[in-house]
């Protein structure tokens, strides 16, 4: 075979190999650019969730902390201004809904907060679940059930989505709804605070145990306490 021929086969091998290896050295950049490009949008979303449901955990354990522990109904309800009492019922219903909507949301979007490993999104679910079984069960009287359907369709009814992911209505937003008068889930839920102002202790061991179970959930979301300091995440005792 000619010198020549051979020469210019072994340089079109090297130049083929050169495109090759240089393509799979792109694609291999392109990839990791991807996979960090995703992460990034991860963390994203995982901020965007995960601030939210924290403060929603935090500010509805925080009430029925002081509904069972500082007399918040005794003080704002039976002895307040008109005010005052339409203000225990409508924000009570408010932070119960506005902490469906944030577990609603983290819900349908949980692959976002799986960031670190997979067993701790597990025992996010488990959190979850054992709130949903909470405020379904029967086994603390027959006050304040509300289904798991029932309790994400009262949370979905609370969200915006958006072109980011979803968005929870605020308080101010909520009262021009009339706290969804028209609404049968919404209406019930405000039928149970109304009568826990005049039946605290049939509420007090399901109030109890889900606060209990509100400040395991931010144990596990927020274990350094940076964003929810110790003071304010004590176990009611009795």
């Amino acid at each position: 075979m000619n010198v020549t021929l051979v020469s210019s086969i072994i340089g079109g091998v090297f130049a083929v190999a050169s495109v090759v290896i240089s393509v799979g050295i792109t694609t291999l950049n392109q990839n990791r650019i991807n996979k960090l490009n995703n992460s990034i949008e991860a963390q994203k979303k995982h901020q965007y969730y995960l601030e939210p449901l924290i403060r929603s955990a935090a500010d509805l354990q925080s009430r029925i902390y002081n509904i069972l522990e500082c007399g918040f109904i005794e003080r704002y309800y039976h002895n307040g201004s008109d005010r005052n009492r339409k203000y225990v019922i409508d924000n009570t219903v408010f932070l119960v809904a506005q902490f469906f909507a944030w577990t609603e949301a983290a819900r349908i979007d949980v692959q976002f907060l799986n960031l670190e490993n997979d067993i701790k999104t597990l025992k996010l679910s488990e959190l979850q679940s054992n709130i949903y079984s909470l405020i379904q069960t029967d086994s603390y009287g027959q006050n304040f059930i509300f289904f798991a359907g029932e309790q994400r369709a009262i949370g979905e009814q609370m969200l915006i989505k958006m072109d980011k992911g979803y968005n929870c209505i605020g308080y101010g937003e909520f009262l021009k709804k009339e706290a969804f008068c028209n609404e049968f889930l919404f209406e019930e839920l405000k039928k149970e605070v109304i009568k826990m102002t005049t039946d605290l202790q049939g509420y007090r061991g399901r109030l109890k145990k889900l606060q209990h179970a509100l400040i395991d959930l931010l144990d596990h979301l927020d274990p350094n306490q940076i964003r929810i300091s110790r003071n304010e995440r004590t176990k009611i005792a009795r």
